[in-house]
């Protein structure tokens, strides 16, 4: 058969054709399917939760939020059934969420303000063509029954963990505080069945002002819920509310001996020890802080090791140094730095060639005193001397004149 130029053109121009047509349908069926599944999946509604609640059983702030499937759960076998829960406590105004199988979520709360919680049923999967839906919203609030006057609530409550050993809690009384009434610490941790009082309070003038905690009483990584109330049977406080993680109320001791050393030009070595107690060393940061001869203190770097090397400005003569430690970023989100060690200092040493010459100096000044006195002492014995011979002179012509005076 003959082939003909043009006969090969017309064959390329039907395959393009034919392939551009494929690819348009092959478009329109994935468009197609897209649309059916969506449309499908509109059809589906879900329904909410029900019977949303919330338990407080009387551990401070964790509380337990419960509910049950939608009624129609059974339609939904071939789905996967999450529910989408959002919770909050005004006090804090941060709202918080998760997704869970479960039919109950425990999370912890500050009761200083109302808790609102808020619930629906999350579908997705074969059910609604592998796509996702929700249903509406449903909402549950709780909050604790509060007595009391609010000017009876503590003021500048804080917690301090002293070095992993001891923990104390104080406050101040509230602006209207009497003697008919008093406080009461209670507090709660995970593995306790119940909370608890202050076995050992602080006190001021009869008033509870603080409690102290020892080491085995507490569990170090934990959850502390702490409320602090009214005694019972006395006029009402208002109460008042705080969640701790004891890692992050940690206080070490100060960072002992500090020394530094002088090691030639302008470098000094800074060295110090752990501080004693239960913090490992691992957790510790440092602070130092330096001053010269301007007497302000700088801060001029945070450490984790114990030995630091400090440049000095050539006009400094003296260079003091302080360090103050904390836990680090590594074992908790926050802590208070411990009191400052004792100044370490250094001076610059007096040179030979100073020596000398505050010798020759004081020398020569005593010499030149000494001179000053022997001249003061010769020119007074020389007026001396020469007022004598005067005065033997004049009496002499005295003489003579008397004498002449009787010849005549």
């Amino acid at each position: 058969m003959l082939n003909l130029p043009w006969t090969s053109g017309y064959t390329t121009l039907g395959c393009t054709l034919r392939n551009t047509g494929f690819h348009w349908i092959f478009i329109l069926i994935i468009y197609a399917t897209m649309c059916v599944k969506y449309m499908t999946a509109e059809q589906i509604t879900v329904d909410p939760p029900s019977n949303l609640h919330i338990v407080d059983p009387g551990h401070l702030g964790m509380l337990d939020i419960l509910w049950e499937p939608p009624a129609t759960i059974s339609a939904y076998r071939d789905c996967l059934v999450l529910y989408e829960l959002q919770f909050q406590s005004t006090a804090d105004d941060l709202w918080r969420g998760i997704r869970t199988r479960q039919l109950k979520h425990t999370a912890a709360f500050n009761l200083n303000g109302e808790i609102v919680v808020k619930l629906r049923t999350y579908l997705k999967g074969s059910c609604l063509k592998f796509s996702q839906t929700s249903s509406e919203w449903i909402e549950a609030n709780y909050s604790v029954p509060f007595q009391g006057n609010p000017e009876s609530q503590i003021q500048n409550f804080q917690c301090t963990f002293y070095s992993l050993e001891i923990l104390e809690c104080i406050w101040n009384p509230g602006k209207e505080h009497d003697s008919r009434s008093n406080y009461e610490f209670q507090y709660w941790y995970e593995g306790l069945a119940q909370k608890k009082t202050c076995d050992s309070y602080i006190e001021s003038n009869g008033t509870n002002i603080g409690c102290v905690f020892r080491e085995n009483e507490l569990e170090h990584h934990t959850e502390l819920f702490v409320c602090v109330t009214g005694t019972p049977h006395l006029n009402p406080i208002r109460s008042s509310y705080f969640i701790f993680k004891l890692q992050d109320l940690v206080k070490p001791a100060a960072p002992e001996g500090p020394i530094m050393t002088f090691t030639g030009e302008n470098d000094l070595i800074l060295e110090w020890k752990v501080p004693e107690g239960k913090v490992p060393e691992q957790c510790l940061i440092y602070e130092i802080q330096t001053k010269d001869q301007e007497d302000v203190w700088e801060t001029t770097t945070e450490e984790r090791e114990t030995t630091v090397f400090i440049k000095k400005s050539n006009s400094s003569r003296i260079l003091c140094a302080r360090i103050r430690g904390k836990v680090n970023m590594f074992c908790a989100n926050d802590g208070f730095w411990s009191d400052w060690s004792p100044a370490s200092c250094w001076k610059e040493p007096s040179s030979d060639y100073t020596n000398v010459l505050f010798f020759c100096i004081g020398g020569g000044a005593i010499i030149l005193v000494l001179i000053c006195v022997l001249l003061l002492v010769a020119t007074m014995k020389t007026k001396r001397y020469w007022s004598r011979i005067l005065q033997h002179k004049a009496k002499k012509i005295v003489s003579e004149m008397d004498g002449t005076n009787v010849l005549h």
